[in-house]
């Protein structure tokens, strides 16, 4: 049964990263790492990047977000959607705000790897269940995909990547109704922007403010 294949985003993608070009590759020597969809032999190079601003601040800033041990021994309350009823404990990494906001389109006639669809996981199921049950898993779907697993969704990605995919599309794990990019070395892209993360930003105060992150 074959992959459901996604359609191209209406508008451009994001991606937060380092001075002085956030849509940089990763080092030129691709290596294992650790992320959602590295490819586990080190073959090939990702560049992870998000549909809307407030995703990849989601995603960037999560880390940061006060332990739940933390939380659970300061016993504090939530008092609204974007904050706290005291001042924030968590802070933003230290060198965030030298981090850049940068802007792109995919260029035509690629294609991406919907990790987000019905017809997908049960391609997985049908095609790869001995792979799915060497990683300890009964079955396959949306729980499996959005899991802390990566080891499994590096595996996936390598599938993908053997099969001729450019990049996989898939729901963030923080907000499931926004989605996330892995773009695989091969894909091309069309740069639209690059501007500094200003600390008036208000995605940044949005999502720090949800995550108690102090952003000064």
């Amino acid at each position: 049964m074959p992959f459901r294949e996604a359609g191209y985003p209406l508008g451009p993608l994001y991606r937060i990263g380092r001075s002085p070009n956030p849509l940089a590759w990763p080092s030129s020597r691709p290596k294992p790492g650790n992320k959602r969809f590295d490819d586990p032999r080190g073959e090939f190079r990702v560049l992870y990047a998000g549909a809307t601003r407030r995703v990849c601040f989601l995603e960037t800033l999560a880390p940061a977000r006060p332990s739940l041990a933390l939380l659970s021994q300061l016993g504090r309350i939530r008092t609204g959607r974007t904050g706290y009823d005291v001042p924030p404990i968590g802070r933003l990494p230290e060198d965030f705000l030298g981090r850049m906001m940068g802007s792109f389109h995919l260029q035509a006639e690629q294609r991406w790897l919907d990790f987000r669809s019905a017809e997908t996981y049960q391609a997985l199921r049908e095609d790869y269940p001995d792979t799915l049950i060497a990683f300890g898993h009964g079955d396959f779907d949306a729980s499996h995909a959005l899991s802390a697993d990566r080891t499994l969704t590096q595996a996936i990605a390598r599938l993908a990547y053997e099969r001729g995919f450019d990049g996989i599309v898939y729901q963030s794990r923080l907000e499931p109704t926004l989605d996330c990019w892995a773009l695989f070395d091969r894909s091309r892209i069309d740069p639209v922007a690059v501007r500094a993360i200003a600390d008036d930003d208000p995605d940044l105060v949005e999502v720090a403010a949800l995550f108690g992150l102090s952003i000064r």
